[in-house]
């Protein structure tokens, strides 16, 4: 089983499989080292903590001399900022000492309807459903987001350019604080579609699934369809408006073209990302094989806004997503075919209502990371936030004959930068 300790209020030590981390919790800063130094380094500690942190301070270790390794790591801790002077800690870390995340952002799914046939697709049966969020509808969610202190604002589907309110959406949030992102397969971006993006100063996400007309034609059976996706870029471009990032989805016919993929961003500066098939809907009927071990290798190519952020649940718990159905839940992949992870419906209740309602807060202390049997005793766990609720559904992570887990997240691990100026730092 890892250990656990806390050094001080913010600051964790977890000592896992092969490794030990130490994490900073409020300035999201984490430390690898040796796990028999950690040990050596835990065992050392006095009852106290309060002490330590003094020692720390002070560059001072009570301990025998010959223990200059524990001084040069605590040294490293203390001026990379995992230590603070911030007070006494508590003996033990537990869930509850972390405080509720924070809401950030609301994501709409405006719309199911979508002119690909995408094989991997999380909607399944619900592409044929042409369900969507009428415009009094979002006027009343974005309403309702205020008092929830949320600032960003996510339009998704299906395609929300085919929404056939999507300009009055984008319209309605000109008249909000937030900041709009919008989520387009690149396909549908109309003349006035553009126009009213750029009014509503809006960033928008593109997913990418080949880099050939071949490749993309494969799996979405769209055709033309890079040709489309480069006639896209262009008008963003025209139009001035912001590309938040390419997302590229990673399978089986265009894993063999991301090098020319990364090769076109950097050449013409676009922010991307890379995900990796969640194994419902269509990727359960058409077997599509996950590639998240390929998508965990590229993160390193990740823009700085997107690192990893600390997380203590095995899913994203501050996003409050309603679906197409007007089903709450917290991830766009709960859809027909995960009831238990619906928290309402936001034509029976409100938005507020639904977030705060007892169903949510069990819902949400139940996926925390620290209570899985195998990633709680990960040292990578609170930079992971382990495995998805959904993909356990369909394969439960275990230990290998070596201790280490059966996981090609672990195995890849590319948390920590390679850099040789700070090779064991990572700052989000």
């Amino acid at each position: 089983m890892a250990l656990m300790l806390a050094i001080s209020k913010h600051s964790r030590i977890v000592v896992g499989y092969r490794s030990a981390i130490a994490y900073n919790f409020q300035s999201e800063r984490a430390f690898k080292f040796d796990k028999a130094l950690a040990r050596h380094l835990l065992n050392l500690l006095p009852s106290v903590k309060a002490d330590l942190i003094t020692a720390v301070l002070k560059i001072r270790l009570v301990a025998p001399p010959e223990n200059s390794a524990i001084e040069g790591l605590l040294d490293d801790l203390l001026n990379l900022g995992i230590l603070e002077s911030c007070g006494p800690a508590t003996t033990q870390a537990s869930h509850s000492e972390f405080p509720t995340p924070l809401l950030r952002t609301l994501v709409l799914e405006i719309n199911t309807r979508c002119n690909f046939n995408c094989q991997h697709c999380y909607l399944g049966d619900s592409l044929k459903s042409g369900e969507q969020l009428d415009l009094d509808v979002i006027r009343k969610l974005l309403d309702d987001a205020s008092s929830l202190k949320i600032d960003r604002v996510q339009l998704t589907g299906g395609n929300p350019a085919l929404h056939p309110d999507v300009i009055g959406s984008l319209d309605l949030l000109r008249d909000y604080p937030y900041e709009v992102f919008f989520f387009s397969n690149g396909t549908g971006l109309s003349t006035p579609l553009l126009q009213a993006l750029k009014a509503a100063n809006a960033a928008v996400h593109v997913s990418v699934y080949g880099m050939s007309n071949n490749s993309g034609q494969a799996f979405t059976r769209y055709e033309s369809y890079f040709d489309t996706l480069n006639r896209t870029l262009q008008s963003l471009e025209d139009y001035d408006i912001r590309l938040r990032s390419l997302d590229y989805m990673v399978v089986d016919e265009n894993q063999g073209e991301i090098d020319n993929f990364i090769a076109m961003c950097k050449a013409h500066g676009y922010h991307y990302r890379f995900g990796s098939v969640v194994q419902v809907g269509n990727a359960v009927r058409n077997k599509v094989k996950n590639h998240r071990e390929t998508t965990s290798l590229l993160e390193p190519f990740l823009e700085n806004e997107a690192a990893p952020r600390f997380r203590r649940m095995s899913c994203y718990v501050d996003q409050p997503v309603v679906l197409a159905s007007g089903n709450v839940t917290f991830c766009l992949a709960a859809n027909e075919h995960f009831d238990d992870f619906i928290l309402g419906n936001i034509h029976e209740s409100s938005l507020g209502s639904i977030w705060m309602g007892a169903r949510t807060v069990n819902i949400r202390n139940s996926v925390g990371v620290d209570s899985l049997p195998v990633c709680g005793n990960c040292e990578f766990k609170y930079l992971c936030g382990g495995v998805c609720p959904f993909s356990r559904k369909f394969r439960e992570v275990g230990v290998r004959a070596d201790g280490t887990p059966d996981c090609g997240t672990y195995d890849n691990n590319s948390w920590f930068s390679d850099s040789e100026e700070s090779p064991e730092l990572l700052m989000p």
